[in-house]
């Protein structure tokens, strides 16, 4: 069963269990489905359907959820999914490091994990969280900032790079293609 017949399973499952239920499709055939049930007062659940048949949650779903996909049967395919982060570091030049052609200083912001709203897919969010840091495709493959004065006194510039950490390929793909168009 591909995620195009398990996601038409599992809505159908979830609706006559009194689940309302939205069904998105991410770019590349990757199937996003999020449930909510008013019977259950909130009760809600946010799954990712691969290529293979597997059931993936994003983040933690309420158990009433869970529960309804056992009773369908579906039970053993529910999995945990992978985390998707972007790593984030920086580098600063001041006028003298930038006449030595160095850096003032480097390093490392830490790690962002990217988690969807339940009408976006990984994608969709990556892209939003890149955006509203002002960042843009690089020559490489990451995205940037780009320098910004920090410091007028000094003349102190920082660029932040953003790099991607477990996305899978067609999530990648799906962000550059967005990204570019901002070029």
């Amino acid at each position: 069963m591909n995620a195009k017949q398990l996601g038409a399973v599992l809505e159908d499952g979830l609706l006559e269990r009194g689940f309302e239920v939205e069904t998105l499709n991410g770019e590349g055939g990757g199937y996003y489905v999020y449930a909510i049930s008013e019977a259950h007062k909130g009760a809600s659940g946010h799954f990712r359907l691969t290529p293979e048949g597997d059931i993936l949650a994003i983040g933690k779903p309420d158990r009433a959820v869970t529960k309804a996909i056992d009773d369908m049967g579906l039970g053993p395919r529910i999995g945990q999914d992978h985390k998707r982060e972007i790593f984030v570091a920086f580098e600063i030049v001041t006028p003298e490091s930038a006449e030595a052609g160095d850096f003032e200083e480097t390093g490392e912001e830490g790690t962002d994990e990217i988690e969807p709203d339940y009408d976006e897919t990984f994608a969709d969010a990556a892209i939003k969280y890149l955006k509203s840091h002002g960042a843009y495709p690089s020559g490489g493959d990451w995205f940037e900032s780009g320098f910004e004065v920090t410091d007028y006194r000094t003349g102190e510039e920082e660029n932040h790079s953003y790099h991607l950490k477990g996305f899978t390929e067609d999530e990648e793909a799906e962000i550059w293609r967005e990204m570019e168009k901002r070029r």
